[in-house]
């Protein structure tokens, strides 16, 4: 007898709690045609002391998928500010874990914001988001934008969007690495 694949299973998700936000709440900032782009504050918002202590049972945090990101990789450290590379379950985008924030997680957390989170899964609060030029994005992340090109109207990128932290928690200690290539936000 043939093995059927149910539609249900044929794409599992690593964890139920990360939904694809980053393309919905970005993309249509990328899209914009201007060159001048400003910053844009409380993309995310902040959280509550009292939700980041049980987020299981946070109705804030719960309802708003955005408060969800997976670490996939830590670029570099700079005066306590962590570039990293996170996603939701569809896209990545670049982050900056702001010095406050990294203080207040490894104060938290009793351990480094580095020390085996990668894969982990976050919660993330008080963000802004950012457009950074070429040379920002090679200098902290070692990454070479030359080529990357709006996803929405495949238009060069002259500037990234860059969500700046400012608060996080890790939500699952579990490191589990996925197999699926995510694409970031700006394509290559």
């Amino acid at each position: 007898m043939p093995k059927t694949i149910l539609s249900s299973s044929s794409k599992q998700k690593d964890t139920v709690f990360l939904l694809p936000w980053i393309e919905k709440s970005i993309g249509p900032l990328i899209a914009d045609e201007s060159d001048i782009r400003l910053p844009v504050f409380n993309f995310i918002p902040k959280l509550q002391l009292k939700d980041l202590r049980k987020p299981q049972l946070s109705p804030r945090i719960l309802r708003n998928p955005s408060h969800f990101v997976k670490v996939v990789k830590f670029h570099s450290v700079n005066r306590f500010q962590v570039f990293a590379t996170v996603r939701d379950s569809a896209h990545q985008i670049l982050v900056e874990f702001t010095p406050q924030c990294v203080s207040e997680f490894e104060r938290t957390h009793r351990s480094r914001i580095t020390l085996e989170t990668e894969h982990s899964l976050f919660i993330i609060s008080d963000c802004k988001l950012y457009h950074r030029d070429r040379n920002y994005i090679l200098k902290n992340f070692g990454i070479d934008m030359k080529n990357w090109q709006s996803a929405a109207n495949h238009k060069r990128c002259s500037t990234i969007p860059v969500l700046i932290v400012n608060q996080a928690s890790q939500f699952e200690m579990d490191q589990i690495e996925s197999f699926e290539h995510f694409p970031y936000l700006y394509t290559l």
